[in-house]
């Protein structure tokens, strides 16, 4: 590029073998002070106090913006196909036609005496130091001591060099390897410099084929480094992205795991064992429940994912999970596992006053939990009503009929001695009186396979709560106003033999003939009569010996 005083503009090409000749004035209202080539046939000029674009072909001439009080300065930078122009102490990258090309600006202490793209940097000379940073991110990523310095400049000469000079130094600069530049930047936490340094194209092939290793290497590292920051919900997101071992990121809350679990784990970095404060617990339980579910869908969608995962010492796992890995302390089966931290989790974050449908909800589905470890958690922190839920997805319905008994029972008992009525929302919560007990025997009535479990448990109830209890025979449901303590059903109207939501009972299974026997020797005939109506008007039964 010529610039003669004055104008015009003439751009060359030299003769040679491959080029022809060319050359064309351009007429320009001013002598510019400073250019560079844009991209293709478009120069980025300053002049008096203003950038301006010039189209070699139209010779048309667009203002872009003034260069402010400094100097202006002018950065190609070829591998991007864009201009960086400096505006007092903000440098804008612009493209051919002088558009903005990024919506922040990468901004110096001071205005740059001059710049130099140096991929993927930019390294500006100002008055005190040699400034270089990373231009995806802006971020400074090393500043070298040198005053004064007026011009950086770059070499071919053997190794590729940049070089800055001020009127009596010159300084030489050698470029670090890439694999280099990456262990400093995550030595100093700038990770996010470091994760955009691995997509950058830097001609190197063996940087380009361990792009995936050392991508996933230093997400993890900044996963661990997020976590010792208390951003948990970012750090179990990288995580998530990078598929790091699960038992791996639950090691990092033990206190949202069984006992035994996850102890062998070893981690790549150093990292703040345990979460002491209760504002950073209700964070980290709160990026967990996401984790965990997620983990869960990839289960559902990948059954083979788990077992991929799993370690060679933990235990078989049924469908029904009958078979307790907490006994022998060994690891339990990853879905076993994860299933079982998401009760922990669901626990933790619960109010034992205000209890939430959460950990319900999540019970009253098919799940994967430890049933010695779940059973244990959930009886000693008096959630019945969930081991209830739990009990009844596995098909455990004498051990969920028990349980309720014995709620019941206890609860009769403390009636009889604080006559203080429950708040209405523990209320719901609760198992409180018969009724639980009689909603679960209504759906296992009609299935003759639970008619003998029927009949056992339905006794205590018609004993101690005969109208009621004939419920569990005629499939009534319940009149309004019992005994005026809510709803107490186990659960929002499951079936209790295939887990369906439907409120529609089927009629019991149980011959008429034997539950009158039965009502007979439990109660009396007063009762038996009371059954008889219900049970002739129900049926339209008309058989003379009934």
């Amino acid at each position: 590029l010529c610039s003669p005083r004055p104008p015009p503009l003439l751009p060359t090409c030299a003769t040679c073998a491959t080029f022809d000749t060319c050359a064309h004035a351009q007429n320009l209202p001013e002598t510019p002070r400073k250019m560079g080539w844009a991209s293709g046939m478009s120069i980025a000029c300053s002049f008096y106090r203003e950038y301006k674009i010039l189209d070699c072909k139209t010779e048309k001439l667009t203002t872009i913006f003034p260069f402010g009080k400094r100097h202006a300065v002018i950065c190609r930078m070829e591998s991007t196909n864009e201009v960086l122009l400096t505006k007092n102490n903000h440098g804008i990258c612009v493209d051919q036609y002088g558009k903005p090309t990024r919506t922040e600006p990468i901004e110096w202490s001071e205005p740059p005496n001059f710049v130099l793209y140096c991929r993927p940097y930019v390294i500006a000379a100002t008055s005190k130091a040699v400034d270089v940073r990373f231009v995806s991110n802006r971020l400074p990523v090393q500043v070298i001591n040198f005053n004064k310095a007026t011009m950086v400049a770059t070499t071919f000469l053997g190794e590729k060099m940049v070089v800055a000079a001020n009127a009596e130094q010159v300084l030489q600069m050698t470029p670090v390897s890439p694999n280099d530049q990456l262990e400093e930047l995550v030595a100093k936490c700038n990770f996010e410099t470091a994760l955009m340094l691995i997509e950058e194209d830097l001609n190197d092939v063996k940087w380009r084929e361990n792009r995936a290793t050392l991508r996933r290497k230093v997400r993890t590292q900044y996963g661990y480094h997020l976590y010792n920051q208390r951003e948990f919900e970012t750090a179990l997101q990288l995580f998530q992205a990078t598929e790091t071992n699960p038992r791996q990121v639950l090691a990092l809350f033990p206190q949202m795991l069984p006992k035994g679990q996850c102890k062998n784990v070893t981690h790549p970095v150093d990292h703040i064992v345990g979460i002491e404060k209760r504002e950073d617990l209700f964070k980290a339980v709160g990026a967990l429940i996401a984790y965990l579910e997620h983990l869960r869908n990839r289960f559902k969608i990948n059954p083979s994912y788990f077992k991929s995962t799993s370690t060679s010492s933990a235990t078989a796992h049924t469908n029904t999970g009958r078979l307790s890995s907490s006994s022998s302390q060994q690891e339990m089966p990853l879905n076993t596992l994860v299933d079982t931290a998401l009760v922990f989790v669901f626990l933790e974050i619960d109010n034992p006053n205000q209890p939430s449908r959460a950990l319900l909800t999540f019970l009253s589905q098919e799940t994967a939990c430890d049933l010695a470890v779940t059973e244990e958690i959930l009886t000693t922190r008096g959630r019945f009503r969930e081991l209830v839920a739990f009990y009844k997805t596995r098909e455990m319905h004498e051990s969920a009929l028990k349980l309720l008994k014995k709620v019941g029972h206890d609860d009769k008992k403390n009636k009889k001695k604080h006559k203080k009525k429950q708040p209405k929302e523990t209320a719901q919560l609760s198992l409180h009186g018969p009724n639980p007990t009689i909603e679960y025997l209504i759906e296992l009535a009609p299935y003759r396979e639970y008619q003998d479990l029927v009949i056992t448990y339905a006794e205590w109830v018609v004993k101690e709560y005969p109208l009621e209890g004939l419920r569990i025979f005629t499939g009534d449901p319940r009149e309004n106003g019992g005994d005026g303590d809510g709803d107490h059903g186990v659960d929002d109207g499951g079936d209790a033999k295939n887990g369906t939501t439907t409120k529609e009972h089927k009629r019991s299974t149980i011959p008429a003939r034997l539950v009158l026997k039965l009502l007979k020797s439990w109660c009396g005939p007063s009762i038996v009569v009371m059954y008889l109506e219900k049970y002739l008007k129900n049926t339209n039964n008309t058989m003379a010996a009934l």
